[in-house]
């Protein structure tokens, strides 16, 4: 009962805590301590249309388009068992096109920040939280002639995510939010995909997606920013869109050059949304890792304790015919038979049994009683008598 409720609070808690981007956010990353990974991730994006605030497609004024090219480096240190740590840039470079000018931008943009926890683990599951802080270093400009990059907003992203292994299929869900500052609507993102993987190939698909949960400051006068749109980014809702919604498809292909390289091609499309700009993208992803234990702690098998060949033999071992058992069970009481041992360091072996010899030990009951009988004996109180056998 308390593993199916654990199931289900993270089922619940992966729809509501994941970014949208599963490259940037890699939901397989692998955890081993000291482990160092650098990702190198560049994604092309290119748009000609916008979706509506009523969901339907409209293409951008003659022949207008927006496309940019983001490359993203991220390093990522284990440095405590099931905790990394993530540090990283993102550059881009934006190019918009409409029938007066083509304008053209690159900047570096945004510093990230961030952290990793893997807090539940199975032979066939694992689920982690993500924490992301994302610093932009561009500001909004409502007069600026300069193509955007970005939101030009600091963004605060929790995240979680459960993935499992199925016989060499790696389904996973997500989800999270996205704080956005400068009156940005806020976000509630979530993902689901499948990843099948052959020796050193993998084939992925996912959907990714992202929902305004919370109203942009500028929801009642949404011409403020499409004005912005409309002069330097050919009238795009890439950026700067009010509550913007959108759905996307991605499908990927990865294979392993080495045991510490591994290439990934991704590509995908948007289905469907509101106030967003529509189009593909496509790009290529390299992770490069070094260092790390060779097992993770939860995939340790522990061994059972294995008895030495010597001890099996003594517990095992049957009786054999020189084996001797002295039978005690004759009617004689057999503590008198037994050695008396000294209690104190005065003690010297009695040699007639008197009275001041007795009074100079601190024997016990049994072992006074065996020195009086051999004192009977001696004084002739007691007789033994000898009983010829008969038959001999």
């Amino acid at each position: 009962m308390k593993k199916t409720s654990q199931i289900i609070f993270a089922s619940v808690a992966a729809l509501f805590f994941l970014s949208e981007n599963s490259l940037a956010n890699n939901p397989y990353q692998v955890f081993k301590k000291n482990r160092i990974d650098f990702d190198l991730t560049t994604n092309y994006f290119k748009s000609q249309a916008n979706f509506m605030a009523d969901g339907s497609q409209q293409a951008l004024l003659g022949s207008n388009s927006f496309q940019n090219i983001e490359v993203t480096p991220t390093l990522r240190w284990e440095l405590i068992e099931d905790i990394g740590f993530i540090g990283g840039v993102n550059i881009a470079s934006s190019e918009s096109s409409d029938a007066l000018s083509t304008r053209k931008n690159s900047t570096l943009n945004r510093i990230d920040l961030g952290a990793d926890y893997l807090f539940w683990n199975s032979e066939i599951h694992e689920a982690f939280f993500r924490f992301m802080y994302s610093h932009s270093l561009e500001k909004t400009d409502l007069n600026t002639d300069s193509v955007s990059n970005s939101d030009a907003a600091i963004e605060i992203k929790p995240e979680a995510i459960i993935r499992f292994n199925f016989d060499g299929l790696y389904p996973y869900v997500s989800g999270g939010l996205n704080y956005r500052s400068n009156g940005l609507s806020m976000l509630a993102t979530y993902a689901a995909g499948i990843e099948a993987r052959f020796s050193e190939i993998g084939l992925g698909v996912s959907v990714l997606g992202r929902s305004s949960i919370k109203d942009d400051d500028q929801t009642n006068s949404s011409s403020v920013r499409d004005i912005v749109n409309n002069r330097v980014n050919a009238g795009s809702k890439k950026y700067f869109a009010v509550n913007p919604n959108s759905t996307d498809l991605e499908l990927n292909l990865n294979f392993s050059g080495s045991e510490n390289l591994l290439f990934k091609l991704f590509g995908g499309y948007t289905l469907l949304g509101s106030n967003s700009a529509v189009g593909y993208n496509a790009g290529i992803a390299i992770n490069f890792n070094y260092g790390g234990a060779s097992e993770h702690r939860s995939a340790q098998k522990k061994k059972p304790k294995q008895q030495s060949t010597e001890n099996l033999n003594v517990i095992s071992r049957e009786p054999t015919p020189t084996d001797f058992k002295e039978d005690t069970n004759d009617g004689v009481n057999q503590e008198y038979f037994k050695p008396v041992a000294p209690v104190q360091k005065e003690y010297i072996n009695q040699v007639d049994g008197s009275a001041q010899n007795l009074e100079n030990t601190t024997a016990t009951d049994v072992e006074l009683e065996q020195i009086q009988i051999k004192k009977k004996i001696k004084d002739g109180e007691y007789k033994i008598k000898l009983k010829k056998k008969k038959g001999n």
